[in-house]
């Protein structure tokens, strides 16, 4: 059982280091979309919409957890109207109100703009950063790096060990000695 301890090629292992590393590289990129985004779409909504289709949205929102959670449908809320007034409305009539469908309809819009400027802006950027990862990808393993301890006849060791405790010893003895 203890004999495969050292074989790191099976597939599975493969595949887990292949995943590993696909996230590890794909990590910021998926961040910096996230923070765009986010921002972006924020700063439309922000722009976007009045405070009274703000006002609307939450509505919608409350009124959609509202019945997620099955409570009483015939529950009344108060609604306000652009001009200040208020009505009762029941709660399962929220969603297709008409104001509050526009405003809902105008903050999707508003999501789905800033959803295609952002992917407009960041899919020629990914390309870039995927491009130079991989031209930096490949130019460093293209270099040679030397691993572990090489095996050479002992005259060469020898003959290594002597040069470079000469230098050294010629190094020390040619430094002015520090007065005190």
């Amino acid at each position: 059982m203890r004999r495969n301890l050292g074989n790191f090629t099976r597939g599975s292992q493969l595949l887990g280091h292949f995943g590993f590393m696909f996230a590890a590289g794909l990590k910021w990129p998926l961040i910096i979309a996230v923070v765009a985004f986010g921002a972006l779409a924020s700063w439309m909504v922000a722009h976007g919409l009045d405070d009274h289709h703000i006002y609307l949205v939450w509505m919608r929102i409350y009124a959609m957890g509202y019945m997620f959670m099955e409570f009483d449908p015939a529950k009344t809320v108060t609604m306000e109207t652009v001009f200040g007034g208020t009505f009762q409305l029941p709660i399962s009539r929220v969603e297709t109100y008409p104001p509050v469908v526009r405003a809902w309809d105008t903050l999707l819009d508003l999501v789905g703009t800033a959803f295609a400027w952002t992917m407009f802006a960041l899919v020629p950027a990914f390309a870039l950063f995927y491009w130079i990862a991989e031209r930096f990808g490949n130019h460093s393993k293209e270099r040679l790096h030397e691993r572990g301890a090489s095996l050479v006849p002992l005259i060469d060791l020898v003959r290594e060990i002597r040069r470079q405790n000469c230098r050294h010893l010629e190094l020390y003895t040619t430094r002015p000695a520090k007065l005190s």
